[in-house]
């Protein structure tokens, strides 16, 4: 038996009289002879690889870690408590500070005072509505048209109507919160009066019980009942102070918009009716509203219907309050154009705050004219907010304000101001005749409290910093030396005629709070510098390592133990014992004058790393031979020519630019181009090639890729610091849905014609049957989702809604499961037949599709992965998922193509310098003139541009004229380039580091163009609750890593099949194959890990940099959980890789025992 030529079309019989059609592609490799490869695999060369790849994510996990521990903002929480005793209710001249009185007292009559708390409160009772995510201009009524959005603007009427209606008893303002705007960390910053910091966020979904000093703490320790319904996360933050009556609901589960609100509104109203109400302070936090936004956008008739609801239920409300209860409407955070939250633009800060009483805010009587005055004058002083338009106020308000309002302590650590509209009633102890002068004496009350308890905490906070609390203690005794000496000018109480000193003194009280908000706002921006630079330069470490591994002629597979293991280890060791004896800090304090301090997991991981790492590279400059791998192999890569610069200016070229804030922002289109240069590129690759039909194919494959990267580019998603320059395409659609469709039908079509030579055994059932249901279930699934986002869905077809949640919980799981458990057990892509010979005298084994068998199961693993990633994206990341798909296999295509034949190339070099000098001679000093002239005598054509010339009508007499790598020529004949073709078993397993290269910004591509961007609020929480209606932390987790995390599952999974595919592997290039395998993971590793650690960098470096938690600090985060993701996606593709050669042996061993038994019975 013969195999296909890759020339010219031809007939010819071979020793076997076997006709052989000559076309050129790659062989169906039909043989004779048992195959060699897998009956003496030795898998322990393929653990070196696991070891090293484990050191790789060790380090790369303690940089990222310890970075993050310095970088990511914390606050020192203390765990004070304000209590009653603390200030002694009075008016101004008697109030009592830590049992500190004023010199000066008045008298005044206490009956008509009720006893509380600090301040005699305001309010019996509160009822306090949260509505999720609700936006200001949600609340705020829109009078111009061309703002007015028909779905959600003007629809809480009831708000607009009371503010209308009844002005005094209605207050409405803009709520600003704190970023990142995620609703555990807004609920703790609301009820501790303090700031979040960054890190809160990550816990979002696994809410820690709040140990300071709070406001619902301060209610229950008061002898208050408090009485809780609807979102969870309250449990997990006040779930000490919360009782058995709570009524907590599943806040996480986006998909239901009806079920949480619906529990409420059961509850709510039976409480409010209550004739002996068991609350004092009810609490209802809604969700539908911010889950319409999630699972769809604000924009939607759905936020219509949760709005009006919204509506309603306010207006029930109303209804059932007393004139002695507040009723307080907010929302915690806003909502984006796209209907998330979690970072910092103004829709996702700008929340709605809505009071209301009966009884009314402001005393009948009081000017409006002189209170708009005063509020005129308050605006300079508040500095964050001065800007607005509207009446703003930061949520860290919200404690001190309702604390005093309910005769409260106001938490310990609380920094913010009481609200002055409030409290702008006349004072209780007021003995004043003008009504402006007992208004400002009740704010002056109030706000002396708050501001003693802001400086009261910042003694404790700054208790072991003498310097700066000298400084705020200074200035605030400058503040109470002022109003002391108003008061010892007012020994009488009454100040009617010197009402604007007063003022003058509540407005600088008021600037001195906003001065320390502001003050705190810097010192918990402030970062463990020594430590996040120690991060930074592990990770850099970590990268030296990999050039060295990559620039070195070592390979794992003769890996030295002791230079290249144990000495690594050992000096990770004893890097962390000269830490933890603190050898190492004295160095740095030193050096540097840094004092750098480490937690003990921080001192085991990072010791252990570093010195790993510099243990590493020390093996290698130490050793004669390490420095020799490293110097030879560079020459050898200069020497002949296959030093590769483009992709090395890709690759730090791209991880420079990191430092920009733009360029982060515009890294999706960024990539793009990248990946159109690459095609470029590729085209330049293949006219380097001498083969005009190896250049042909190159080129197509290199068109077709960059037409495949330019459409799935047209699908975008917007950052919000893009808006008015791009615009989101990701949208549901029935036409969205049917390229979806179309795709999902294309899928198995491609792999069937990619694994045409292949189509055997385990690749048949999985192709032809496992893959095709997965992907019908995955068009089952989202077009119910689709016509059920649409409202397509009637009543009649309500049953569809329970099909898809069936069909995600059990087909989602059933199908891949068993796929992967098929190609597990059964890797087998290659069949092998008993046949009759030609002559018909014996039977022979025959192997179909041996050639590239590794290859095409590899393959078959990997489509595995792309169906279950199908299953969890939405349509359009689905169809750019296919897309990119096909670009994977373009590229993998041209570089076999490349591959092939530079190897055909360097057998015919070989071939050429074997032969006789005389002959070589003789066939060059021949001209070209000379054989088109013969080839013209005998009627032959003729192409003088044509690197093949015919010498006569005789094929096998064709004659090519190459180029050798030192730039002489060589005259191969046909049939010599027939038997190179036979002869030639492909042996060169090595990855060119620009293919690698390409692979990563495809990674990237695929992240950037199925709806992601490096940005919070543009992950999809609601993917995680496909296949479940109550949340499951792993599987959630679980689909959130494929869908976020399906650039690198795939691109690093894509990496084995650069060495693999159409590849013919025996025992003899077993050894050079796993060195391809390991180089091909650390240069992949090496080609994306740059950009990642740049980023992780430049969040350092811009640590004050205003877009710092906007833009680099999430550039930051995506990239360091990369980073540890790639070399652990390297050990699981390893270990599959082990799984499907220990198949392929099996099955091997199998076959040759049953040919030998036949032999035998012969």
């Amino acid at each position: 038996m013969g195999k296909k030529s890759k020339y010219q079309n031809l007939e010819n019989e071979d020793d076997n009289n076997k006709t052989i059609k000559a076309n050129y592609h790659f062989p169906q490799m039909v043989k004779m002879v048992f195959p060699e490869y897998g009956q003496t695999i030795n898998r322990k060369k393929y653990k070196n690889i696991i070891w090293f790849q484990l050191l790789i994510l060790i380090v790369m996990f303690s940089g990222v870690l310890i970075f993050s521990q310095g970088f990511l903002l914390t606050r020192r929480a203390l765990e004070n408590d304000n209590k009653c005793n603390l200030i002694k209710q009075g008016n101004l001249w008697n109030q009592k500070f830590n049992n500190i009185t004023n010199s000066i007292q008045i008298e005044y009559n206490q009956s008509n005072v009720e006893e509380t708390c600090w301040y005699p409160r305001r309010y019996k009772k509160a009822v306090i509505l949260i509505i999720d995510a609700l936006r200001f201009d949600f609340m705020n009524w829109e009078d111009d048209p061309k703002k007015i959005d028909p779905y959600y603007s003007n629809k809480l009427t009831v708000i607009h109507k009371l503010l209308t209606k009844q002005p005094n008893n209605s207050l409405q303002f803009l709520f600003k919160s704190d970023p990142p705007t995620t609703t555990m960390q807004r609920l703790k910053g609301l009820h501790t009066g303090t700031l979040p910091t960054f890190i809160d966020a990550g816990k979002n979904f696994a809410a820690e019980s709040i140990t300071e000093d709070n406001l619902i703490k301060k209610i229950v320790d008061n002898g208050k009942k408090i009485k809780f319904m609807g979102d969870d996360t309250w449990m997990g933050l006040f779930g000490d102070y919360l009782d058995e009556k709570s009524i907590p609901c599943d806040s996480l589960n986006v998909w239901d918009l009806y079920s949480v609100d619906n529990k409420i509104k059961e509850n709510l109203f039976p409480s409010l009716r209550q004739k002996e109400k068991d609350w004092d302070v009810l609490v209802a936090h809604f969700l539908g509203v911010d889950h319409c936004g999630h699972r769809y956008n604000p924009s939607n008739e759905h936020m219509d219907s949760k709005l009006n609801e919204m509506n309603s239920v306010i207006e029930n409300v109303i209804e059932e309050i007393d004139d002695d209860t507040l009723l307080v409407i907010f929302g915690d955070h806003g909502m984006s154009t796209e209907g998330d939250h979690g970072g910092e633009s103004l829709d996702e800060l700008n929340a709605g705050l809505f009071l209301y009483n009966k009884k009314g805010f402001f005393d009948e009587n009081y000017n409006k004219k002189y209170f708009e005055e005063f509020l005129k004058e308050l605006k300079p002083i508040e500095i964050e907010t001065e800007n607005e338009a509207f009446r703003t106020i930061p949520q860290i308000d919200y404690a001190s304000t309702l604390a005093l309002l309910l005769g409260l302590p106001i938490p310990f650590q609380n920094i913010g101001t009481i609200i002055p509209e409030l409290f702008w009633y006349p004072s209780p102890y007021g003995n004043n005749e003008k009504i402006e002068a007992n208004i400002l004496q009740n704010i002056m009350e109030a706000l002396r409290i708050n501001t003693f308890q802001i400086q009261n905490f910042v003694d404790t906070y700054y208790e072991s910093n003498k310097k700066t609390r000298d400084l705020y203690n200074e200035r605030y005794e400058i503040l109470e030396k002022r109003l002391n000496m108003f008061i010892e000018n007012h020994k009488e109480g009454k100040f009617d005629d010197d009402i604007e000193e007063l003022k003058s003194i509540i407005l600088e009280y008021i600037s001195y709070n906003r001065q320390t908000l502001h003050s705190f706002r810097q010192v918990w921006a402030t970062f463990n510098v020594p430590l996040f630079t120690f991060g930074f330069i592990i990770l850099i470490l970590a990268i030296i390592c990999e050039i060295i591994y990559i620039s070195s002629e070592h390979n794992v597979v003769e890996f030295n133990l002791t230079h290249h293991f144990w000495f690594p280890v050992g000096c990770g060791s004893i890097f962390t014992l000269l830490i933890d004896y603190g050898i190492f800090d004295k160095v740095v304090k030193s050096l540097f004058n840094v004092v750098i301090t480490f937690e003990p997991y921080q001192m085991i991981l990072g010791g252990f790393s570093f010195g790993a790492c510099v243990g590493y590279i020390i093996s290698y400059i130490i050793k004669s031979n390490g420095r020799k791998s490293i110097i030879n192999h560079l020459k050898s890569v200069i020497y002949d020519n296959t030093f590769e610069l483009f992709p090395l200016i890709l690759i730090f070229g791209h991880g420079f630019l990191m430092n920009s804030d733009s360029y982060i922002i515009y890294e999706d289109s960024i990539t793009q181009y990248v990946l159109q240069s690459f095609g470029i590129y590729l085209i330049y690759r293949a006219f380097l090639q001498q083969l005009p039909q190896v250049r042909n194919k190159m080129i197509t494959y290199s068109v077709i890729f960059m037409v495949l990267i330019r459409i799935s580019s047209y699908y975008d998603l917007c950052r919000v610091e893009k808006t008015g320059k791009c615009k989101t395409t990701f949208k549901t659609s029935i036409p969205n849905y049917f390229l979806f469709f179309v795709s999902l039908a294309f899928f198995p079509y491609i792999l069937k014609k990619i694994m045409k030579e292949n189509f055997h055994n385990a690749s048949k059932y999985i192709i032809k049957y496992l893959i095709p249901c997965g992907l019908i279930l995955a068009a089952i699934y989202w077009g119910i989702d689709t016509l059920e986002e649409l409202n397509g869905i009637s009543k009649n077809l309500e049953f569809l809604i329970n099909m898809k949640f069936n069909v995600a919980r059990y087909g989602y799981t059933i199908i891949p499961i068993l796929s992967l458990g098929v190609w597990a057990f059964f890797p087998i892509t290659f069949d092998s037949k008993v046949e009759p010979s030609k002559n018909m005298s014996k039977n022979i084994l025959n192997f179909y599709g041996i050639k590239n068998h590794l290859g095409s199961s590899y393959l078959l693993f990997l489509a595995i992965i792309i169906m279950s990633i199908i299953q969890v994206s939405k349509p359009i990341s689905s169809l750019n998922i296919v897309l990119c798909f096909c670009s994977f296999m373009c590229v993998m295509e041209i570089f076999a193509l490349e591959k092939e034949c530079q190897e055909l190339m360097n057998s015919a070099e070989t071939l050429w310098n074997s032969k006789p000098r005389e002959e070589k001679k003789i066939l060059l000093e021949k001209s070209s003139e000379e054989l088109l002239n013969e080839v013209s005598k005998k009627g032959g054509s003729s192409n003088p541009n044509s690197n093949a010339v015919i010498e006569n009508a005789d094929p096998n007499k064709y004659i090519y004229t190459f180029k050798t790598k030192n730039g002489s020529y060589m005259r191969i004949s046909h049939k010599e380039m027939l038997d190179i073709s036979y002869k030639n078993i492909s042996s060169s397993f090595n990855v060119p580091l620009s293919y690698v290269t390409l692979t990563s910004f495809l990674t990237l591509h695929i992240f950037f163009r199925t709806s992601h961007q490096a940005t919070l609020q543009s992950i999809d929480w609601s993917l995680a609750f496909i296949g479940q209606k109550e949340l499951n932390f792993v599987k959630a987790g679980f689909n959130l890593i494929l869908n976020i995390l399906s650039g690198p599952i795939i691109g690093c999974f894509f990496v084995p099949l650069l060495v693999f595919w159409k590849q013919e592997t025996t025992n003899n290039n077993e050894k050079p194959m796993v060195k391809s395998i390991s180089k091909a993971f650390i240069k992949y590793s090496l080609a994306y890990s740059v950009s990642q650690v740049f980023s992780i960098i430049s969040a350092g470096n811009h640590k004050r940099h205003l877009m710092l938690w906007s833009v680099f600090a999430p550039r930051y985060m995506i990239g360091g959980i990369t980073l540890c993701f790639i070399p652990l996606l390297c050990l699981v593709a390893t270990f599959i890789i082990i799984i499907m050669v220990r198949g392929v042996n099996k099955h091997l061993k199998k076959i040759e025992e049953v040919n030998n038994k036949l032999s035998i019975n012969k």
